[in-house]
């Protein structure tokens, strides 16, 4: 019994500090990286939160441009016609069927919105409907609930070639009888001057690109779409007004 007890050997203050030292560093390296597989996680969870944010504001788009005769219900004179702004009417390339509004205040009979321009902050609560809605009875709202710093921002603005003129300086139709409309849903933190002059070309249509590029740090996600509007009594000769819009 001695024997053994002489023989037995035990464990160093310098190798159980070794240890200890070994196993801190094996915990550091763990822990950092789930700390970075749980920011990654969030990063996606925000992303499809946006996403499908940006999905559902895109159904009803959609199903408001394929509202019956919407754009002549809200008056617009349209593209032969168009507005010079030098009068009420709206010029062509900014007029559009879908109506972007922000919770503005929240009344006793419940929310009261306020209608937001191209050169408006987004709003991390944001409200749609179609422009013969006046009194917003059919606001449908989006905000993003994951981060309330978080700012969504709609911007709408016809098709390049259908605000442009041909070499002659006359309007370039492209389909006379159809509206076309680019769609941008930008998902932002802080803030943007979208009022910027150098954001827009001649023709006043945002350089979104240019957007993105000065902007990188801030914007997290853009989703384009098309809206189309196509009247098809125009187009069969039902309806005077030269079948333009």
């Amino acid at each position: 019994m001695r024997d053994f007890i002489e023989d037995e050997q035990g464990v160093t203050l310098v190798e159980l500090l070794g240890t200890v030292a070994i196993m801190g560093v094996v915990l550091v390296l763990f822990s950092s990286v789930l700390y970075l597989i749980s920011k990654a996680n969030e990063k996606q969870m925000m992303k499809v939160e946006m996403q499908q944010i940006a999905n559902r504001m895109y159904l009803q788009m959609e199903k408001i441009s394929r509202t019956p005769n919407i754009v002549e219900k809200a008056g617009y004179l349209g593209k032969y016609a168009g507005g010079d702004g030098a009068t009420d009417v709206t010029p062509w390339n900014e007029a559009f069927i879908v109506k972007v509004n922000k919770e503005s205040d929240k009344g006793s009979g419940g929310k009261i919105f306020s209608e937001l321009h191209l050169n408006d902050e987004g709003s991390n609560e944001i409200a749609l409907t179609d422009i013969t809605d006046t009194s917003n009875n059919a606001c449908k709202s989006y905000s993003f609930k994951r981060d309330k710093n978080m700012k969504i921002k709609v911007i709408q603005q016809k098709n390049k070639n259908e605000v442009t003129n041909t070499n002659y300086e006359t309007p370039n139709y492209r389909d006379i009888f159809t509206v076309q409309n680019s769609v941008f849903i930008l998902f932002y933190k802080e803030s943007i001057n979208f009022g910027q002059a150098d954001y827009y070309d001649s023709a006043g249509a945002m350089d979104i690109g240019k957007l993105k590029q000065e902007n990188q740090d801030k914007i997290k996600y853009i989703r384009k779409f098309e809206l189309t509007y196509r009247d098809e009594s125009k187009s069969e000769g039902g309806v005077p007004g030269d079948g333009r819009w």
